[in-house]
């Protein structure tokens, strides 16, 4: 078990964004833009603003506009600054700039289990994050640091969760829990004894669902090429985590603090665009005098 500072984030990227068809066609739906930047941006910034150096995109080969967006302009950067918008071209530089950006190829969208597997020999022998690409988390204090702060004194594999509305349980990776013996921490951690995808209703007693970051052992790996797959074919991270619980390992839940926006949701989707927009002092009098007209010709 590995204990060193966390270097490295795998962030799977070759899903078929099922759930946003028709866009996810042509446009794969971590590169859907919230205001005038793409959800995977969101994400990555929050990776390099917890100490994160290196980003290992899981991709598939459509995935050719993920991989631009984060490619140098050169061309492009040079029209900016003879057009005079020199702080436009900084800020394409600054795409390039953000990590070390790492590409690996998912044959096959085979779950988030089989996109981590993918990105082993990237990982090595090392503790490493893995962030969800159409999870947006806005918080202070970046979710992905969160977890790094309760992993230095709880080593093992941790993940973000939080009590979620039982009625949405079949949308969410649920984790039984228990409370941790250092009473600093009882607000914060809990102790994971079981996790289960995506239950039926009714069929977990557990309101606390898993939001889409987790700090991983390299010790997952030899679990993720073990477990069974699902009927769909799919690999799933949580089978894996409850192997290697059964096994031994420890896995905590870290309860973060932040707003979550499931950005591959329609709903999601549209509360995130207008939260990061009402962010933005250029256009957030315009939209909140618009929203307010909105609700006053409709019946809510």
């Amino acid at each position: 078990m590995s204990t060193h500072r966390i270097r490295k984030a795998v962030i799977p990227a070759a899903g078929l964004g099922l759930r946003m068809l028709p866009i996810t066609k042509s446009i794969p739906k971590e590169m859907m833009p919230l205001v005038d930047r793409p959800v995977i941006e969101y994400v990555v910034e929050e990776a390099v603003a917890s100490g994160i150096e290196t980003v290992i995109f899981v991709i598939n080969d459509s995935r050719t506009a993920l991989r631009r967006y984060f490619s140098p302009a050169p061309e492009l950067e040079y029209r900016l600054v003879k057009s005079g918008r020199p702080g436009e071209a900084e800020r394409l530089r600054r795409l390039s700039r953000l990590a070390e950006i790492r590409f690996v190829h998912q044959p096959e969208p085979l779950g988030v289990g089989h996109a981590i597997a993918c990105a082993a020999a990237e990982i090595g022998d090392e503790a490493f994050a893995v962030l969800l690409a159409d999870n947006v988390i806005d918080a202070s204090v970046p979710c992905l640091r969160q977890l790094m702060e309760a992993y230095a004194a709880f080593p093992g594999c941790l993940v973000a969760g939080r009590k979620i509305d039982p009625a949405r349980s079949p949308n969410f990776g649920l984790l039984l829990t228990e409370a941790v013996a250092e009473p600093e921490w009882r607000d914060r951690v809990l102790r994971v004894t079981d996790l289960v995808e995506k239950p039926a209703a009714g069929t977990v007693h557990s309101d606390f669902g898993i939001y889409g970051r987790y700090l991983l052992e390299p010790e997952i790996f030899p679990c993720l090429t073990t477990i069974a797959r699902e009927a769909s074919g799919e690999i799933q991270i949580t089978d894996a985590l409850s192997l290697y619980r059964r096994m031994g390992g420890a896995i905590y839940a870290v309860q973060f603090e932040g707003e979550h926006y499931d950005t591959g949701d329609r709903l999601g989707f549209v509360q995130a665009t207008v939260a990061f927009a009402m962010k933005r002092p250029e256009i957030a009098p315009q939209l909140c005098a618009y929203l307010r007209g909105v609700a006053g010709t409709r019946r809510i």
